[in-house]
């Protein structure tokens, strides 16, 4: 026995408490955020709902609610939970990317495309939710601190870790499972968000699902004032759909018929929305952020 206390005294704390990683949760779970950009900032929530099926491996749905009303599907995730890692396939795309990587530690740094800045890694913190669990969170620092919690995503939002500019952000402010609290971690509003995961509120059809991959809007940080927007002709009728232009606040700033290359109508500075609706039902079939810089 005497023996077996002497070694566990040898063994570092760190791993004696070393928690068991959390990975994002695959149902029930949301995102309440705000996004900033010019002219103030405005809802931005996020949630899982369904799963589905992509080059073989099983991926989680992911809708994106804006200003409040307008729901459309946004992204499909898969945790890899031995590497401690999230990968997600954008809407439009079959290839995946790597959206987190949680078994960083201190002193790395990263630069994916989506990135607008260097993130590196300062500490490995701890995060006390609202039940008392712990969890683990890595902390970037300057020049726009943020945080990546497991089980949580990132403090800039779940889908934009490392996006930050002057003029465009999103901060975290609540996270829920099944409705319930699990972090108020930023924003004076209240953590009210209720949503009914029976159904979503939107269609999930595999036609649906298949429409929104047969359309690309690029690039999606512009700086020359000019936006491509490519479609399969052997599938999409153009003359059926039209495309427009949002500021952040939901402003429309342009409508146009569905042509291959588009003149933005504003230069300035900061997150915008471009959707493609069906002309018939006026029903959004795809949605693209923009982030326009001088």
């Amino acid at each position: 026995m005497k023996q077996l206390l002497t070694f566990l005294l040898l063994i570092p704390f760190s791993i004696l408490g070393a928690q068991d990683y959390v990975p994002i949760p695959t149902s029930g779970a949301a995102w309440s955020n705000t996004m900033y950009g010019v002219g103030g900032g405005i809802p931005s929530d996020f949630y899982v709902c369904g799963d589905t099926m992509i080059s073989g491996r099983e991926y989680h749905k992911l809708y994106v609610v804006l200003w409040g009303s307008s729901t459309v599907y946004g992204a499909a995730y898969r945790n890899d939970s031995e590497e401690k890692k999230v990968w997600l396939i954008p809407m439009g795309s079959t290839e995946e990317k790597l959206l987190y990587d949680f078994d960083l530690e201190v002193g790395q740094v990263l630069y994916w495309p989506d990135f607008t800045h260097e993130l590196e890694v300062v500490a490995i913190e701890t995060i006390t939710l609202s039940d008392g669990e712990e969890r683990r969170a890595i902390r970037f620092g300057k020049p726009y601190p943020e945080l990546w919690i497991e089980g949580i995503g990132s403090t800039r939002g779940f889908g934009s870790p490392g996006f930050v500019a002057p003029d465009a952000t999103t901060d975290l402010n609540c996270f829920y499972q099944d409705n319930e609290v699990v972090l108020h971690y930023s924003g004076s509003s209240e953590c009210d968000f209720s949503f009914d995961f029976s159904s979503c509120g939107v269609s999930t059809s595999v036609e649906n699902v298949e429409i929104e991959n047969e359309f690309q809007i690029f690039p999606t940080k512009v700086d020359d004032g000019n936006i491509q927007v490519k479609w399969n002709p052997s599938v999409i009728l153009s003359n059926k759909y039209e495309i427009r232009l949002h500021d952040i606040s939901g402003k429309e700033l342009l409508r146009s018929e569905l042509i291959p290359n588009i003149e933005l109508p504003t230069n300035d500075s900061g997150i915008y929305f471009f959707t493609i609706h069906r002309k018939s039902t006026g029903k959004v079939v795809r949605t693209e952020r923009v982030f326009i810089h001088e």
